[in-house]
């Protein structure tokens, strides 16, 4: 099940209405027949694909990017005017070099490229180029230039003739400035141009920018076959470890993470940890007890450590006393801080810094408006009124008031904060200095990242609200940020009613290949065939609950019970119906809170136990939530789809479509969409294609 989510964010919106308007108008020049002008058969009959590299490399005491104007790679010439001339003699955009060796012989020409997208959230991209040198003083060059992992190259391709958003047809294309792309740029500004591009270029060109991370050569005996693969910046943060030299803001070099730096944040945890706040909640001279501890972390603090101010003086801290049951109260205070506020401490003290002291990516917090306001970003997920995490000795979902049906104590201290944020989950302090503990202990140096230490906390986040979240860190190639995001979101529906339509078949259709794959791996197969039967083991039967409810109407015809058991109730009448659920959970919780805002009888493993009961009871309420909705439908059989299409630009993964569904089972008709998940382009015989990878989604 998933919930609609009507607040905008980049990862829960549909497919830009810029590039669907350019499907449109192709797709009205494929619908004429008779009527088609000499420009549209153009289009159809002679467009090419085009693709540009330019290095980033400068060569010292050669020139230093002298080289990287001269020895861009092309696939086709780079231009015919200089003729036989060689390069330097008064041409340089001559399409010919002379060789010691070979005489005249071309310049260096790419054969083929493919962009894919990488990870489980294919945000991160790897490029394969390859190309042919063919000469070896060309070769000596360009194997500076393109040879050398861990320098950046831009990579741009394009139409040679393309359809504008407004019908037109040409071949003016807008490109990436070279001499711009010469001079001292960081990455920001380098990918906000080649965002402009797009546009300017009514999403028939694209770009990107990223870094060699591996090549291959050999020769022939007459040429040099090159292979370069490229990958985005945001592969770095999985390397970034937690004890690398400390980055120094001295402008004299890029500079990387490290203990210092890391020790800092430990720093700034313990420092939470042990600051003391026991006289603002005992004491009665206080209106505002949270208020007046948080106030005085943030005071300790800033004693503590320096160059944290900005991620301090933001920072909201909720209070609790898990007292062992029966014992002291004046003991066991635990901290909480929020997944924001974490954040925030890693963006200065865990990650990369360029030559002018800034961060070359960042976790995103915070939008910064038109006006130059700067406001907190939102980032929804599933969640809901009575929503709770299990064990409150790991995290808090914030509450405004007591508005749930469980209630731990401290979780209304702070009542001002979007309860539907993931970055507004509070974590306990306790629980990330021991993730920080746990991977400074690693085997492995590589397994001790922050990457790793994010994810892990992330994944507990999962475990502990339920398995009702699917929590991903995402990477925004265009703006160099990465994100905490909640997969299970889906635009609204009013969003899919009005957007994100991509035509698979009919005259007006462009779509090259279209395949439709089940993604149900070995072991959901199994459970769904027990789950088929009606007497199945019922903890199999809530995994499969969604799908179990989308078969209504359907059974087996041979075999009506589990052949594994002696059980012969069903599933329904096993399993307590949630009023039951709710008494259960509400009499242990209570059992374990008096009435007072910050106190909590806690023993950690009587929490885990009711960790089964805690699960269940989060996905009926959630299934009770989501069945107010009239969007909302039960889960279906997972699938991928596969569509392929000219190659067009601003499309992102993490956006949303549609699809003509006339030819689906009518359980799916108007009730799925499909979330894009990988996006492959491809230059092969001169054409430029699009394949998009999409995973459905129930609306």
């Amino acid at each position: 099940m998933s919930i609609n989510s009507n607040i905008p964010s980049l990862f829960s919106e549909t497919i830009s209405s810029g590039s669907l308007n350019l499907l449109d108008k192709r797709k009205a020049i494929l619908n004429k027949r008779v009527e088609r002008t000499p420009d549209d058969i153009t289009y159809l009959t002679s467009n090419t694909a085009w693709i540009r590299v330019t290095s980033g490399v400068d060569v010292i005491d050669e020139g230093g990017p002298e080289y990287a104007k001269k020895y861009q790679l092309f696939k086709g010439i780079a231009s015919a005017d200089g003729g036989f001339m060689p390069r330097g003699e008064g041409s340089e955009r001559s399409s010919y070099t002379e060789s010691t060796e070979y005489g005249f012989t071309p310049i260096a020409g790419i054969t083929n490229f493919q962009l894919q997208s990488m990870n489980t959230e294919g945000t991160l991209k790897v490029g394969n180029i390859t190309f042919v040198v063919n000469s070896p003083e060309d070769f000596n060059i360009i194997e500076k230039l393109y040879l050398r992992p861990g320098f950046n190259v831009l990579v741009e391709w394009g139409h040679s003739i393309r359809v504008n958003t407004d019908g037109t047809i040409d071949s003016n294309l807008d490109y990436f400035d070279t001499e711009k792309f010469l001079k001292p740029l960081d990455s920001e500004e380098i990918k906000k141009e080649i965002k402009r591009l797009r546009i300017a270029n009514n999403f028939n060109y694209d770009g990107f920018y990223g870094k060699i991370r591996n090549f291959s050569w050999e020769y022939n005996g007459v040429n040099f076959l090159c292979n370069m693969e490229t990958i985005s910046e945001g592969d770095i943060i999985n390397s970034l470890t937690n004890y690398d030299p400390a980055p120094q803001k001295d402008k004299s070099e890029i500079s990387y993470s490290g203990a210092s730096y890391s020790t800092d944040i430990v720093k700034i945890l313990r420092a939470i940890k042990t600051s003391p706040v026991e006289n603002f909640f005992v004491s009665n001279d206080f209106d505002n007890p949270n208020e007046e501890a948080t106030e005085n972390v943030k005071k300790v603090v800033k004693e503590t450590i320096e160059k944290y101010d900005s991620a301090i003086n933001s920072l909201r801290i909720l209070v609790g006393n898990l007292a062992s049951e029966g014992g002291s109260r004046d003991s066991n205070w635990t901290k909480y801080i929020r997944l924001r506020d974490f954040l925030n401490f890693i963006n200065i003290g865990s990650l990369q810094y360029d030559k002018q002291g800034k961060n070359i990516f960042e976790f995103k917090t915070e939008t910064v408006k038109e006006d130059g306001t700067v406001e907190e970003t939102v980032f929804p997920f599933t969640t809901f009124p009575s929503h709770i995490s299990v064990d409150p000795g790991v995290s808090i979902l914030p509450k405004r008031g007591i508005n749930s049906d469980f209630n731990i104590p401290f979780a209304n201290q702070v009542t001002d904060l979007d309860e539907n944020d993931i970055l507004n989950i509070f974590i306990s302090v306790d629980f990330i200095l021991n993730k920080y503990n746990e991977y400074a202990n690693a085997q492995k140096e590589t397994d001790n990242s922050v990457y790793n230490i994010i994810n892990s906390i992330l994944k507990t986040l999962e475990r502990d609200l339920g398995y009702i979240n699917n929590f991903q860190i995402v990477y925004n190639e265009d703006e160099n940020t990465y994100s905490i995001v909640d997969r299970t979101i889906v635009p609204s529906q009013l969003d899919y009613n009005t957007n994100g339509l991509i035509d698979l078949i009919g005259l007006k259709a462009e779509i090259e290949n279209f395949q439709i794959i089940s993604v149900i791996n070995d072991d959901f197969a199994n459970k769904i065939s027990l789950a088929a039967q009606v007497s199945a083991d019922p903890a199999i039967f809530e995994n499969v609950s969604s799908l179990h409810a989308w078969s209504q109407g359907l059974k087996t015809r041979h075999q009506e019970t589990a052949t594994g058991g002696t059980n012969k109730t069903s599933p329904e009448t096993q399993s307590k119906t949630i009023e039951e659920l709710k008494g259960v959970y509400t009499k242990f919780l209570e059992n374990r809170a008096y009435g007072n805002f910050y106190y909590l009888a806690y023993n950690k493993e009587d929490f885990e136990g009711y960790r089964a009961v805690h699960m269940r009871l989060v996905r009926k309420l959630l299934a009770e939530e989501t069945s107010k909705r009239t969007t909302n439908y039960p889960g279906i059989i997972p699938i991928s789809i596969n569509l392929t299409l000219k190659g067009i630009s601003g499309i992102k993964v993490l956006q949303h479509f549609r699809i003509n569904d006339f030819f689906l089972p009518d359980n799916y008709k108007t009730r799925t969409g499909f979330k894009i998940m990988g996006l492959d382009e491809k230059i092969s015989n001169g054409r430029w294609t699009t394949t998009i990878n999409g995973y459905i989604h129930v609306l």
